[in-house]
């Protein structure tokens, strides 16, 4: 097998939910680089890259979207991406399979990378933004990483021009509200500028409150990230609203032993959804754990916790 090379420059990191999107790298790094928890950058420096250096990567990707296509109408499917053609693009052009698996996975989201996109001038961003849809049409979201000082530092008016050119999510770190523990972690803002840490179940009623009372809204609402407890509360705002809050109220409403079995499980990987717990065979693993804690003398709370510290 050939061996693999990049044609476009990536960084290392993305958030889980952006596992099958196109990687564009905007920055270097991190810009901060001094949170205690993060591991990642921290032998490295913050560098911007040039406009040019981007939109040549843009192209390059274009260009092996193209590639990716002949091949797959020289084995005779047409170019359609399917698995036969992600196989053959990785044993016999390694250097094209990012963009191949992209393609195989419908090519409609993008994320930009590294740490803080947002640092970039707003009109390196609209003509990055640009390109991408023109290159790739079929976008349906761009992410971005941002830290929270970075956003106040844009104007509402700018925040919605770059919505209004395609960047449609930014993931942003809110991990403590506490000051001792952010100033301890080096986090760089203080407790007034991040939000509450609250428990699942103060999360789940909190998600309730806000749906609920979301009058005139047109948007989309998203829970899929791996912290998220209750992954199936996903939809369209306002149609899919009554659907969301069914989640939402069927989950609170159960006994809170229910409630805690369905956390342990859900954190342990056993549940994905609220219908598990009708999954007999799953539900009897968790037992097992959940028993297994309570001989520990460990209460679902503790060990949860300990659990998402690994996540984090």
């Amino acid at each position: 097998m050939a061996v693999r090379k990049q044609i476009y420059e990536q960084g290392p990191i993305r958030p889980p939910s952006e596992a099958n999107s196109l990687l564009i790298r905007l920055t270097r790094n991190c810009p901060w680089n001094r949170c205690r928890f993060c591991p990642i950058y921290k032998s490295e420096k913050f560098s911007r890259r040039s406009l040019e250096e981007i939109k040549a990567d843009i192209y390059a990707v274009a260009n092996a979207v193209d590639k990716v296509k002949e091949i797959s109408r020289s084995k005779g499917h047409g170019g359609t991406i399917n698995r036969r053609t992600v196989a053959l693009v990785h044993e016999e052009h390694p250097e094209l399979l990012p963009v191949a698996f992209w393609q195989y996975q419908g090519g409609e989201t993008v994320f930009l990378q590294d740490a803080d996109s947002l640092l970039l001038p707003v009109s390196q961003l609209l003509e990055i933004l640009k390109l991408l849809k023109e290159k790739f049409p079929g976008i349906k979201r761009i992410t971005s990483y941002a830290r929270s000082r970075s956003l106040v530092r844009r104007s509402v008016k700018e925040l919605i021009r770059l919505k209004g050119a395609g960047l449609n999510r930014i993931h942003v770190g809110l991990e403590s509200g506490n000051d001792r523990v952010l100033e301890y972690m080096q986090k760089g803002v203080t407790g007034a500028q991040q939000i509450e840490p609250l428990s699942d179940d103060e999360v789940v009623k909190e998600e309730t409150l806000f749906i609920d009372n979301l009058e005139g809204i047109e948007s989309k609402f998203y829970s899929d990230h791996i912290l998220n407890l209750l992954e199936e509360v996903n939809g369209r705002l306002p149609d899919e609203k009554p659907k969301m809050l069914d989640v939402l109220n069927r989950y609170l409403n159960l006994p809170q032993r229910r409630r805690e079995l369905f956390r342990l499980g859900r954190r342990t990987g056993y549940f994905r959804t609220l219908s598990d717990l009708d999954n007999v065979s799953l539900v009897s693993a968790v037992e097992s754990i959940y028993r297994k804690l309570r001989q520990e003398g460990l209460s679902v709370d503790q060990y949860i916790q300990q659990l998402m510290l690994r996540f984090i």
